[in-house]
């Protein structure tokens, strides 16, 4: 195959579809998006613990739900992110377009049903899964619980364009929006929790607010800015198409089991973790927020696996798409044990 042949001169990911300089221009600003967020999340984490340990140990235990929620649909994303690469790929614009809005809608909508039951089954759901936690605990969980239903709903909108940006390979104006959503949400957690004292009800705001501003800068990216590759009309969002739907749900089960399954796990864990108490769970907290950051290039290199196999493929080149999960497999691996 020649793209392997050429692959020395040009560079360890250079191909006749990618250039080394393209693969790298892709893969550093996701290492950036992912290190810039858990960091964010560690500072975060470590402003809640001064207020209290209680709200620490509440947010930990139910994080896993909050997690599952977004980790289901954004599986489905993922799916949608795929499909719109192939159409990057092959360079059908009008097909693109129109991947991208379905990918939207369909996690949009996912996500409104799940917000619902999370926002209507929060105090059953804490009562069940954590009947030995202390009054105050359980309070908090079930606040923060129905908070988070709608911050992430909010959030859906930001999940598909995600998957859009991704899918066409601007990571760099993902990155952007990483940037603005995390900041501002550490500038209002330190507003709402070191100065105004809200506990909760201040974590929940800084997430609804930053993540609002998440939605508006992924708007302008598909509403306002005209010459780019995610821009769409807005009716797109507003009906679905059987024929995307049907492809971008086929592609998801798959990562939506494998996240479920996941966050089922630490759910698990969480049950009996609160019998050791709230300070052992508080400091698994903050722990898991560390420890977390250590697989940032990983997460990273298979999110760009993602947008440059799918584009691949849509290219026609499915024995580059081969050679380059082969290569992005084999990264990850080398990520994990250097950070190991």
């Amino acid at each position: 195959m020649r793209d392997k042949e050429k692959k020395a001169e040009k560079g360890f990911l250079a191909s006749s579809q990618f250039t080394n300089r393209q693969m790298i221009g892709m893969l550093i600003p996701l290492v950036l998006d992912q290190l810039f967020l858990y960091l964010i999340m560690l500072l975060t984490t470590s402003m809640i613990s001064s207020s209290s340990e209680d709200s620490v140990t509440a947010i930990s235990l139910v994080q896993p739900l909050v997690q599952g929620q977004v980790a289901f649909y954004t599986a489905f994303a993922t799916g949608g992110s795929v499909i719109i690469a192939q159409y990057k790929g092959h360079g059908d614009e009008t097909k693109l377009k129109e991947a991208i809005g379905q990918t939207m809608h369909l996690v949009m909508m996912l996500s409104l049903i799940l917000s619902l039951l999370q926002y209507l089954l929060a105090a059953p759901m804490v009562s069940w899964l954590f009947p030995s936690a202390t009054a105050p605990v359980k309070e908090r969980a079930v606040q923060y619980l129905s908070g988070m239903a709608i911050c992430n709903f909010i959030h859906s909108f930001r999940v598909g364009s995600t998957a859009a940006l991704r899918g066409v390979g601007e990571i760099r104006r993902n990155m952007i929006g990483t940037i603005i959503i995390n900041l501002s949400y550490f500038i209002f957690s330190y507003i709402f929790l070191n100065r105004l004292k809200l506990d909760i009800k201040g974590t929940i705001l800084s997430y609804a607010l930053a993540r609002l501003l998440g939605m508006l800068t992924s708007a302008y990216y598909h509403f306002v800015e005209k010459k780019t590759d995610v821009a769409i009309p807005f009716r797109l969002l507003l009906k679905g198409d059987r024929s995307y739907l049907s492809r971008i749900i086929r592609l998801g089960i798959p990562f939506s089991v494998e996240e479920l399954l996941i966050n089922a796990g630490t759910l698990f864990v969480s049950t009996y973790l609160i019998l050791l108490g709230t300070a052992n769970v508080a400091a698994n907290a903050i722990v898991s927020s560390i420890y977390n950051a250590v697989g940032a290039p990983a997460i990273a290199v298979g999110m760009l696996s993602a947008t440059v196999v799918g584009q691949c493929i849509g290219a026609g080149k499915e024995d580059l798409a081969r050679w380059y999960g082969k290569r992005l497999v084999w990264q990850i691996g080398r990520s994990t044990r250097l950070n190991s």
